[in-house]
């Protein structure tokens, strides 16, 4: 049976164009009708690269059938074009994922697409992962990869003892995405406006963001905070497509950011190409020290302004006699409470009773894990069409 299971997270992770992790980067051009189809089950962590190490091969029938079964729905997907036959581009997409080399990812092609017609269709998929990847296993799918499923699961129990519900960034990406699609917001409908911390590791967030809506309209500061104003929301108030309907559509997607390492310290996070461990989020590190040592400086710096409203904007929404008590995590928490706030006030300036403008708002935390994993806990989601205002988050987690 574990052959089941890790063979349908192989197949419904990695597949081409919806995929939304950071390496695939495969723009999903699909309608809302699409979007039931395209939340196959993904894995909740990126083990396409485990799968060979602890697979039993299927020997009963119904083992068999299910696997074919897995086979089947992959397939559909991986097919953008709904032609019944996947092209060469199309799997190497779902492949590349993998870390596998190269040259691997070629050598899995030809065998696949047998009669060298440029495509593959049903059967000859069929047949290879069936045959070459479950039976003979001849191919490294753990290269690159040491964190794996036990240590995620283990980080998983402790990441929620800090952030309790937490989910792997990639499940938060495509149940938002869902979610959202139940209520008729779509990236051929909507526009995504996200705010998150200036730091290079929030990008991967984006980028999977933008793989399944599309490009979006930045409104991004330090440490999450949304500085950007009315000024800014205003010229984005006219990207959204033009519907029929007269009205348009926005989806607002804002967090500030964390790490926390295998042992579950909070801040501490290894960055590629560094050998000593970093920081994040560096900005409310910076602030939780001031406040812990008694010596905050509310003074509005021109040099460093982000900085200065940073300070101004968290001092004034947190008990000053709690304050150099606050953890990290506490931080964190009251910065998540502040960019939801500070969101809510602009939409209300923007976004006026009456409106022809929908939107949703998503709130939460973006927090790195150990080697570069993404992870989300989600604080808020609602919708609020024609004035009328639907809580979402009880649909998320369902």
């Amino acid at each position: 049976m574990a052959a089941m299971a890790m063979t349908q997270k192989f197949l419904a992770r990695h597949t081409a164009g919806n995929c939304a992790c950071s390496q695939c980067r495969v723009p999903m051009q699909r309608s809302a009708a699409v979007f039931p189809k395209a939340q196959m089950k993904r894995a909740q962590f990126k083990t396409a690269k485990a799968v060979s190490a602890s697979l039993d091969v299927p020997t009963t029938a119904d083992e068999k059938a299910q696997v074919k079964q897995i086979l089947e729905d992959a397939f559909s997907v991986i097919a953008l074009r709904n032609e019944g036959v996947v092209s060469r581009s199309e799997l190497v997409t779902a492949l590349r994922n993998t870390f596998l080399a190269e040259a691997t990812v070629v050598e899995m092609l030809s065998k696949m697409d047998e009669d060298r017609s440029g495509f593959v269709d049903p059967e000859e998929f069929q047949h290879f992962f069936f045959n070459d990847v479950l039976v003979e296993r001849p191919y490294n799918w753990t290269l690159k990869d040491s964190f794996g499923l036990e240590k995620q699961r283990s980080y998983m129990k402790t990441l929620n003892k800090v952030f309790p519900g937490s989910d792997s960034q990639e499940n938060f990406v495509a149940s938002m995405t869902k979610t959202l699609a139940s209520r008729d917001f779509n990236r051929d409908n909507a526009i995504q406006m996200i705010s998150l911390c200036r730091d290079e590791i929030t990008r991967d967030l984006v980028e999977e963001l933008d793989s399944l809506w599309g490009q979006s309209f930045n409104i991004s500061s330090l440490a999450g905070l949304v500085l950007c104003g009315c000024t800014s929301f205003g010229a984005a108030m006219s990207h959204a497509p033009e519907l029929d309907s007269g009205r348009e559509k926005y989806v607002f997607t804002v967090a500030p950011h964390v790490a926390i390492d295998d042992a579950g310290n909070v801040g501490l996070v290894k960055r590629e190409g560094r050998s000593t461990v970093g920081n994040a989020c560096g900005a409310l590190i910076a602030y939780h020290k001031e406040i812990s040592s008694g010596k905050l400086n509310l003074a509005q710096d021109p040099l460093d302004i982000e900085m200065s409203l940073l300070r101004q904007n968290l001092s004034s929404n947190i008990n000053a006699h709690k304050m150099s008590a606050m953890s990290l995590t506490d931080v964190t928490h009251a910065c998540a409470t502040v960019i939801q706030a500070q969101l809510e006030q602009i939409i209300e300036k923007v976004i006026p009773a009456g409106s022809p403008k929908d939107y949703a708002v998503v709130s939460g935390v973006q927090i790195h894990g150990p080697e570069n994993r993404g992870f989300f806990w989600l604080q808020d989601m609602y919708e609020v069409t024609e004035g009328v205002r639907t809580d979402l988050k009880a649909t998320y987690k369902s």
